[in-house]
């Protein structure tokens, strides 16, 4: 009989009760390091069961799997709860993007998969910025506010060593989920929501040199349009909502084509204790 845990987690807007076995309830719970509370009441939003090595993610009266192991089945939970977080945004706007906080302003990096998005989220944070969000990003567009979303960064772990190798970590945990994942965990977090001040738009193209360019929002956005989640209100009324938060923020192009360069051009643009 495998020892069952429950802890409450806290995502903006809301709060989940996960029950899982430990050992996959150890691994998720690494995923979320900032935003548990220590105990559960009531019942489970989501329940991790397990039959032998065979894992099923229950969540009312859906199931999700089979999957093969403990890790699949965290990574399985961790996207069913991202999913559940956008679905429930309300008039927020979902960005696929990380982002960290400066001076009490929020700067979030805003791309598809490949493009530098969490390694320069990385980079940040270890030039002492506050970690403020990974994967998701929600932004009010009325207030601007960008709320918390500590999950860790996901990274490829020959990648990560790319990262040590060409500086020590110092500001965040390297977590090996095996031989080829691993996670990092940064140290400072911002718990509170930020008022978003430059949406960053990177660029990696080896081989290409370095550019920064401020970008005209009518221009960017359809761009931007396919950096956002589905939206959860009429699709005319969500176009309008996300060009008024262009007007209201800085939109900035950052290429690169390498660590090094990345790293020189995130110091330049956001250095530490100062701001975009």
């Amino acid at each position: 009989m495998r020892e069952l845990v429950r802890d409450t987690l806290t995502l903006p807007g809301s709060e989940l009760v996960i029950e899982s076995p430990a050992e996959a309830f150890e691994l998720f719970r690494r995923f979320y390091p900032h935003s548990w509370q220590g105990g559960a009441a009531g019942p489970a939003d989501f329940s991790l069961v397990a039959d032998s090595d065979i894992w099923h993610i229950r969540h009312g009266t859906e199931t999700t799997g089979p999957l093969t192991g403990a890790l699949q089945a965290a990574f399985a939970l961790e996207y069913e709860v991202e999913n559940r977080l956008v679905a429930r945004c309300g008039d927020r706007i979902a960005f696929h993007a990380g982002g960290v906080e400066v001076g009490g302003r929020a700067h979030i990096i805003a791309g598809d998969a490949d493009t530098g998005k969490t390694t320069s989220t990385l980079l940040l944070v270890e030039l002492g910025h506050s970690f403020l969000c990974e994967e998701v990003a929600l932004v009010d567009p009325e207030s601007l506010a960008v709320e918390p979303h500590l999950r860790t960064l996901g990274l490829d772990a020959s990648h990560l060593d790319a990262i040590a190798k060409d500086r020590p970590i110092e500001r965040g945990t390297v977590d090996r989920l095996d031989d080829r994942l691993a996670r990092y965990l940064p140290h400072k977090a911002r718990l509170e929501p930020a008022r978003l001040e430059t949406i960053f738009l990177p660029l990696l193209r080896p081989g290409s040199g370095s550019h920064v360019a401020e970008l005209d929002p009518a221009e960017v956005l359809p761009e931007i349009l396919g950096y956002c989640f589905a939206p959860n209100v009429d699709q005319e009324l969500f176009f309008e909502r996300v060009i008024r938060l262009l007007e209201s923020c800085r939109i900035v192009r950052i290429q690169f084509d390498g660590l090094a360069t990345a790293r020189e051009l995130w110091q330049q643009l956001v250095p530490a204790g100062g701001a975009a």
